[in-house]
C-alpha cells in the first residue's frame, strides 16, 4: 500500500469518527430531552394527584418529596441507555462476525467468555431491582422521619430531645446505607468488569487461537493485524456489553421499582377531581320540596334524638347540608339543614367531631351511607355552593400578607379594606415594615398565633361565598379582638350568609341562631340556643364499648358547662408576635469546587493510609494492563516457530489474572471510601442542624432543608460514587493509552500539547457555565419541594376555595424554572461532548497519519498497538472529560451539604462541665425552682430592636404565674428567653442579661441541662410519627406504669385503652389521627411524665373545651404541686381565680406584676389599670364575677378583712 493510500485511509478514519460523534450526540440530546419531559410530566401528574388525595390516604410530605426527587431519576437514566437493550446484542453479533473473519473459530472462545457475563448481568439486574426497592423504602422512611422532626423542631429543642431523634434518624440511615452499600458493591464489580473485560476476552480468544494452530503442519502465527483489530473489536463490545448494556439493565430495574411505587401512589383513594365539583345527589328523590319542608317541621316538633331541620322562608331555595352516616363512622346519624343566612354554632368537648363536621360539609370526608346535598336551588335550577374555610390550625403559605388574603381572587380595594378592618388587621399592617406587602415565612413563622388566625379569617371573609366554615377562629386572639371579630366580621361583614362557627368561646353562642352540641361524633342537643338551654337531659340511650355499657347521660355534662358559660366571657386568649424573621435567600456559590473540598470530602470518611492505598491500586492495575498490551506486541511480532512456546499464553494469562485481582481491589476500595464519606457527611450535617439554633429553621423553608437531605443526599449516595470512579478509572486508562502511544511513536508528542490545550480550553469553558447552571438547577429545585409541602399542609383550604388550578399553575411555573436550568445543562453537555469527540477524531487522524509517515521505521505490531489505543482513546477521552465535569458538578451537592454541616451551633454546648469533669448543674437542680430575671433584654437575630427591655423580676418557688398582654407584648419571647431559644442581652452598654434559677445563671449551663429540667405545653401541640409511647417518652426512661399514670392524670387513659395497640398505637404525621384537643392533652401527659419543677404553658388550652381546660388546670394544681408554673393567659377567669400572681407585659416592658386583687383594687399602688382594663373588656357581668373571685382569693390567702 502506498503512502497516498495510507493517508487516504487515515483521513477517512478521521471523517468516519467525526460523523459517528455527530450522530451519537444528536441522538443523545433528543433521548435525554425525552427523559426530562418524562420526569417533568410525572412530577406534574403526581402533584395533580396530591390535589385530589383523600384525607384517609395519610401519606406524608416526606414520602411524596422522595417520590419526586429520587424515584423519577431512573426514568432519566433509562432514556439514553434503554435502546442498548436491543442495540447491545445486535452490535455483539456484528462484532463477532468481524472477529470470525480475523480469528475464525477462536473468536467463539471470546464469545464463551462474554456469555459467562450474561448470567452475571441478569443476576445483577435482579439484585439491582430488589436492592432498589429496599433502598427507596428505607429512604422513604428516613425522609418521612426527617420531615416530621424538622416540622416539630421547636418542640424537639424545647424538650431537649435532639439526641433520641438523632439516634432514630441514624438508625433509619444505617438501614438505608446497608442497601446502598450492596448496590455499590455490585456497581464496583460492574465497573471492574468493564475494565478487565477486554484483556480477559482477548486472553480466551488468543489462547484458543494459539492452541488451535500450535501443532499445525503449516503453523499460522498470531499477527499484529489480527491481534489489534481484534482488540479494537473487543473494545467496542466492551463499551456496549459492559457499560451501556449494564446501565440499561440497571436503569430498567430502577424504572420497574419506580413504576410500581408511583402506581401505588397514583392509586391512592381520591376525594374528588381538581375542579370544585360537589356532590349534587338529592336528599330524597321521592320527596318534593314541600314534603321535605313538612318532614323537617315534624322532626323539629318531635324533638328527635339526633335530628334538626330548621324551616326557611324559601323552602327549596335553601342551602342544604344533610349528613347521615353509620355508627362506625366519625360522625353518626346526623340530620340537619342550614339556611342561607343562618349562623350555626358547633360546640362540644375535645374529640367530639367538631372539625370532622366541618370536613364533612367541605366534602373532605367520604360519605359512608345516607345522603348529603350541598347545592343552591333557584328557579328550579341547582348550582354548587361556593365555600370559604378558616382552619382550626391556620394555614399560611410563604408569600405576602396580601397574597395570603386574596388567595388567587381578584383584588377589590373596597372589599379588601372592609375585610382588613373587620378582621382587626389595620394596626398590625401599620406595624409591618411593608404593610400588607410584607413577606411572611413558610407556615407563617413571622406572624403570631393571633395574627395567623386573623389572616386565615380574612382570607375566608374576602371571598363572596355562599357558605363560610369557620373552625374555631377565635381561640388565638384576646377577648377584645375576639369580640370585635365576632361582631364586625362573623356577625357583621358576613351577616346574611350561611355560617358554621365551631367555637370554644361559649359567650358568643347566645348571638347565634342555632347550636349543635356534639359528643363522640353524635348530636346530643340541637336547636335554637334558648331551647337547648331549657332542654333537660332525658336521653336514655346506652352505648356499648366492648364489654362495658355506659349511659349516654355522661355526654350531656357538656350542656351543663354550656349553660353555665353561655353568657360569660371565660376565655381570654392572648397572642404573641414573633419578630419578623426574613427568609434567607438560598445562596448560589460561584466558581469551581476547590481542591480542598475534594480532600475534605474524602477525608471525612477515610484515613490517609486508605486513600493512598486506593491510589496505588488504581495505578498498579493500569500499569499491569499497559505491560500486558506491550507483551501482546512482542507475542504478535514473534515468528511462527517462536509463538509455539507456551510461555506467551501463560505470561499473558498471568497479566490478565493480575489485572482482574487489582481491578476488583481498587473498585472495592474506591467505592468503600465514597460510601464512608457519604455516611459521615450525613451524620455531620444532621448533627449540625440538630445543634443549631431555632432561628435557622425560621430562616430556611422546610422544602429547602429537605432538598439537601433527599435529592442532594441521593446524588452523593448513588450517582457520585459511580461517576467519580468512572472518571477516575477512565482517566487512568487514558493516561496509559497516551503513554503507550508516545512510547510507540514519539512524533505524537508534537500533537499532544495542541490536543491537550484544546481539551483543557473546552473543559474550562464548559465548567465556568455548567457549574453555575447546575447550581441554579439545584436551588430552583427547592421551591418545587417547598410548594409541594405547603400544598399538602393546606390541602383542605386549597380545595375549599377552589384554587387547585391556580396552585397547579404555580407548581408548573416552579417546574419550568427548574426545567429551563436543567435543559440548559443538557444542551451544554451535548455541546461539550460533540466538540470533545471532534478533537478526539482529530487526534486519531493525526496518529494515523504519523503511523503512515513512519511506517518504514516502525514495527507493525507497535503501529497496531498505537492505533488500537488511540481508537479506544477517541471515545473514552470525551467520556472521561464529561465524567470529570459531571463529578465536579455533583460535588456541588457535597458543597451544599458541607455548608449545612458547618452550620453555626447554639452558643452553649448541650452539657457543660467543671474543670474536674463534674457537671456544672448540681444534683437535684432546681430544688425549689425560684426564678429571677435581672436587667434582661432580648433581641431576635436580624431583629430591628429589643422585644424585651430591661426586665427585672423575682418569682418565688412554687408560684403559679399568669402572663398576659396584647399582641406584641413579649410573652412568648419571655418563654423563649427562659428556654434559651434566643440568647438574652441588655443594652447601653451591651452585656448579657441574667436569668437565674435557684441562684444559678442559666447562661453558664448547657442548654440540654437547662431544657431537660423544664416542661412545656405548647400553643400548637405536635405529635411525631411513630407510636404513642415514643411521643410520650422518646428517651425511653419511664416504666409503663408511669406512662399510664400520666395519661390518667391527663384524662386520656380511657381513650388510649380503646386504641389498637394501646401505648404502641400508631401516630400519623403530626398526630393527624388525633384531634387538636386530644393532642393538647397528650402534651399535658408529656409534661406530667417529666416531673419538672418548672412548667410553662404557652396558650396550652386555646384549642380545648371548657371541661378540658378545667381538667388541665386541675392537673396543674394536683400534679405540679411545688412546681413553678408560668402560663401565658388562656382564660382570664382561670388565671385570676387560680394563679398566685399575674404579670402584665406590653411592648416588651413590665406594666404590672402582683396578685390579681392587687392589680384590680383601685386603692392598691400596684394597680396601673392594665389588668383592670382587660377585665373590663370582658363585659360588665363577667367583670363583676372576676373582681369578686380575685377579692375572695386574696381574702382567703391573707386571712384579713378587705374594705
Amino acid at each position: 500500500m502506498t503512502i497516498k493510500q495510507g493517508m487516504g485511509y487515515a483521513v477517512a478514519l478521521f471523517l468516519v469518527t467525526l460523523i459517528h460523534g455527530t450522530f451519537h450526540h444528536h441522538n443523545f440530546f433528543h433521548v435525554l430531552r425525552l427523559g426530562t419531559w418524562i420526569r417533568q410530566s410525572l412530577i406534574a401528574l403526581m402533584y395533580r394527584k396530591c390535589l385530589t388525595l383523600s384525607t384517609s390516604s395519610s401519606i406524608s410530605t416526606g414520602t411524596v418529596v422522595n417520590l419526586i426527587s429520587n424515584d423519577l431519576q431512573p426514568f432519566e437514566s433509562f432514556a439514553p441507555f434503554g435502546l442498548y437493550l436491543i442495540l447491545g446484542p445486535l452490535e455483539m453479533i456484528a462484532g463477532m462476525y468481524f472477529l470470525w473473519q480475523e480469528l475464525g473459530v477462536a473468536c467463539l472462545a471470546g464469545l464463551l467468555a462474554l456469555s459467562l457475563l450474561m448470567p452475571l448481568q441478569a443476576f445483577f439486574s435482579r439484585k439491582f431491582g430488589s436492592i432498589r426497592t429496599n433502598t427507596v423504602n428505607a429512604r422513604d422512611e428516613r425522609i418521612r422521619t426527617l420531615s416530621d422532626v424538622f416540622s416539630g423542631i421547636e418542640l424537639v429543642k424545647l424538650c431537649a430531645w435532639e439526641v433520641p431523634f438523632q439516634e432514630k434518624i441514624m438508625m433509619l440511615r444505617s438501614i438505608e446505607l446497608k442497601y446502598i452499600w450492596h448496590s455499590n458493591i455490585l456497581s464496583s464489580i460492574n465497573m471492574a468488569i468493564y475494565f478487565f473485560f477486554q484483556p480477559v476476552v482477548a486472553m480466551f480468544a488468543f489462547t484458543t487461537y494459539w492452541l488451535q494452530h500450535r501443532n499445525a503442519v503449516d503453523p499460522v502465527s498470531l499477527t499484529p493485524d489480527k491481534v489489534f483489530v481484534s482488540l479494537t473489536l473487543f473494545n467496542i463490545l466492551r463499551t456496549n456489553m459492559t457499560s451501556y448494556f449494564p446501565k440499561a439493565i440497571q436503569a430498567l430495574a430502577g424504572v420497574r421499582v419506580s413504576v410500581k411505587r408511583i402506581t401505588d401512589f397514583l392509586l391512592l383513594p381520591e376525594l374528588r377531581g381538581i375542579e370544585p365539583d360537589v356532590d349534587t345527589q338529592k336528599a330524597d328523590d321521592k320527596l318534593s320540596a314541600k314534603d321535605r319542608k313538612e318532614k323537617a317541621a315534624k322532626e323539629k316538633e318531635a324533638k328527635a334524638k339526633k335530628g334538626l331541620a330548621t324551616e326557611s322562608d324559601d323552602s327549596s331555595d335553601n342551602d342544604v347540608v344533610l349528613l347521615d352516616t353509620p355508627k362506625k363512622a366519625l360522625l353518626n346519624n346526623i340530620s340537619m339543614t342550614l339556611r342561607r343566612d343562618e349562623l350555626l354554632a358547633i360546640v362540644g368537648p375535645v374529640g367530639s367531631g367538631k372539625s370532622s363536621f366541618c370536613m364533612a360539609i367541605l366534602e373532605e370526608m367520604p360519605l359512608v351511607s345516607g345522603s348529603m346535598n350541598i347545592a343552591h336551588h333557584q328557579d328550579n335550577r341547582r348550582r354548587p355552593l361556593s365555600m370559604s374555610y378558616s382552619a382550626q390550625s391556620p394555614w399560611i403559605f410563604a408569600g405576602s400578607i396580601r397574597s395570603n388574603i386574596l388567595f388567587g381572587a381578584a383584588f377589590n380595594q373596597e372589599r379588601y379594606d372592609k375585610v382588613i378592618k373587620a378582621c382587626e388587621l389595620t394596626r398590625d399592617l401599620k406595624l409591618f415594615p411593608k404593610g400588607d406587602a410584607t413577606l411572611i415565612g413558610e407556615k407563617g413563622v413571622t406572624l403570631s398565633g393571633g395574627q395567623r388566625a386573623r389572616v386565615s379569617l380574612a382570607r375566608a371573609a374576602y371571598r363572596d361565598s355562599d357558605v363560610y366554615i369557620l373552625d374555631d377562629p377565635l381561640s388565638a386572639v384576646d377577648p377584645k379582638v375576639g369580640r370585635a371579630l365576632f361582631q364586625t366580621c362573623i356577625n357583621g361583614l358576613l351577616k346574611g350568609k350561611a355560617r358554621v362557627l365551631v367555637t370554644h368561646q361559649l359567650q358568643y353562642i347566645k348571638d347565634c341562631e342555632n347550636v349543635i352540641v356534639l359528643e363522640r361524633g353524635q348530636v346530643t342537643h340541637m336547636g335554637h340556643v334558648d331551647e337547648v338551654m331549657r332542654e333537660e337531659v332525658e336521653v336514655t340511650q346506652v352505648v356499648q364499648e366492648g364489654d362495658e355499657v355506659r349511659s349516654i347521660r355522661t355526654r350531656a355534662k357538656f350542656v351543663d358547662v354550656l349553660r353555665e358559660f353561655a353568657r360569660k366571657a371565660p376565655k381570654v386568649p392572648t397572642e404573641e408576635s414573633i419578630p419578623a424573621t426574613n427568609l434567607t435567600v438560598e445562596e448560589v456559590a460561584e466558581g469551581e469546587t476547590s481542591f480542598m473540598a475534594y480532600v475534605e470530602f474524602f477525608r471525612i470518611g477515610s484515613a490517609w493510609s486508605k486513600l493512598i492505598l486506593t491510589i496505588i491500586c488504581l495505578a498498579a492495575a493500569q500499569t499491569i494492563v499497559v505491560l500486558g498490551e506491550f507483551f501482546l506486541t512482542r507475542w504478535s511480532g514473534a515468528s511462527a516457530q517462536e509463538q509455539k512456546k507456551s510461555y506467551y499464553p501463560t505470561a499473558f494469562g498471568l497479566y490478565c489474572l493480575g489485572t482482574v485481582i487489582m481491578t476488583l481491589i481498587r473498585s472495592y476500595l474506591f467505592f468503600d471510601c465514597l460510601t464512608a464519606s457519604s455516611r459521615n457527611i450525613f451524620r455531620a450535617m444532621l448533627d449540625a442542624l440538630m445543634r443549631t439554633s431555632i432561628d435557622f429553621f425560621h430562616a430556611n423553608p422546610h422544602g429547602r432543608v429537605l432538598n439537601r437531605f433527599s435529592k442532594d443526599m441521593a446524588l452523593i449516595d448513588e450517582l457520585l460514587p459511580y461517576v467519580f470512579f468512572d472518571a477516575t478509572q477512565i482517566g487512568f486508562m487514558l493516561l496509559g493509552s497516551v503513554v503507550t502511544v508516545c512510547i510507540v511513536n514519539p512524533w505524537i508528542l508534537i500533537a499532544i500539547p495542541i490536543i491537550l490545550a484544546g481539551f483543557i480550553a473546552l473543559r474550562s469553558l464548559y465548567m465556568k457555565s455548567s457549574r453555575q447552571v447546575k447550581r441554579i438547577d439545584s436551588t430552583s429545585r427547592s421551591p418545587i419541594y417547598s410548594h409541594l409541602s405547603e400544598t399538602l399542609d393546606g390541602l383542605t383550604s386549597v380545595r375549599a376555595f377552589g384554587v387547585a388550578n391556580k396552585f397547579m399553575d404555580e407548581h408548573i411555573k416552579t417546574q419550568e424554572d427548574n426545567g429551563r436550568a436543567f435543559f440548559t445543562y443538557l444542551g451544554m453537555a451535548r455541546w461539550l461532548g460533540y466538540r470533545l469527540d471532534a478533537v478526539s477524531a482529530l487526534f486519531l487522524g493525526a496518529t494515523a497519519i504519523a503511523c503512515v509517515a513512519v511506517r518504514d521505521s516502525q514495527e507493525a505490531s507497535r503501529a497496531g498497538l498505537a492505533m488500537s489505543s488511540v481508537i479506544s482513546l477517541s471515545g473514552e477521552l470525551q467520556w472521561a472529560i464529561r465524567m470529570s465535569v459531571e463529578a465536579a458538578i455533583l460535588m456541588v451537592s457535597v458543597e451544599r451539604m458541607m455548608e449545612y454541616a458547618q452550620t453555626k451551633p447554639e452558643i452553649s454546648s448541650r452539657h457543660m462541665n467543671n474543670p474536674d469533669g463534674t457537671s456544672v448543674v448540681p444534683n437535684g437542680w432546681p430544688s425549689t425552682a425560684q426564678v429571677s430575671f435581672s436587667d434582661m433584654s432580648l433581641t431576635y437575630p436580624r431583629g430591628d430592636g429589643p422585644v424585651l427591655k430591661n426586665i427585672s423580676l423575682d418569682f418565688r418557688a412554687g408560684e403559679k404565674i399568669g402572663i398576659v398582654g396584647r399582641t406584641g407584648a413579649g410573652k412568648s419571647s419571655m418563654i423563649g428567653a427562659l428556654f434559651r431559644l434566643v440568647e438574652t442581652m441588655t443594652e447601653n452598654p451591651p452585656h448579657r442579661g441574667g436569668i437565674y434559677i435557684d441562684g444559678i445563671d442559666i447562661s453558664k449551663i448547657g442548654v440540654h441541662d437547662l431544657r431537660e429540667r423544664m416542661a412545656i405545653i405548647p400553643q400548637e401541640p405536635f405529635l411525631f410519627r411513630g407510636t404513642l409511647r415514643f411521643n410520650l417518652d422518646p428517651t425511653n426512661k419511664h416504666q409503663d406504669a408511669d406512662i399510664w399514670a400520666a395519661l390518667e392524670a391527663a384524662e386520656m387513659k380511657r381513650l388510649v385503652e380503646g386504641l389498637e395497640g394501646r401505648l404502641d398505637a400508631a401516630v400519623d404525621d403530626n398526630g393527624k389521627n388525633f384531634s387538636i384537643g386530644e393532642r393538647q392533652l397528650i402534651s399535658l401527659a408529656r409534661a406530667i411524665l417529666r416531673r419538672s419543677k418548672i412548667i410553662v404553658m404557652d396558650e396550652a388550652t386555646a384549642n380545648v373545651d371548657l371541661q378540658s381546660d378545667r381538667m388541665i388546670q386541675k392537673a396543674i394544681h394536683t400534679q405540679f404541686q411545688g412546681a413553678t408554673v408560668f402560663t401565658i393567659a388562656h382564660r382570664l377567669n382561670t388565671v385570676i381565680g387560680d394563679y398566685d400572681r399575674i404579670l402584665v407585659l406590653d411592648q416588651g416592658e413590665v406594666k404590672e406584676f402582683g396578685e390579681p386583687w392587687e392589680l384590680l383594687d383601685e386603692t392598691s399602688s400596684l394597680n396601673q389599670g392594665w389588668l383592670k382594663g382587660m377585665v373590663a373588656g370582658t363585659g360588665p357581668e363577667n367583670e363583676g364575677k372576676l373582681t369578686r373571685i380575685a377579692r375572695e382569693l386574696y381574702k382567703s390567702r391573707h386571712r384579713a378583712p378587705l374594705a
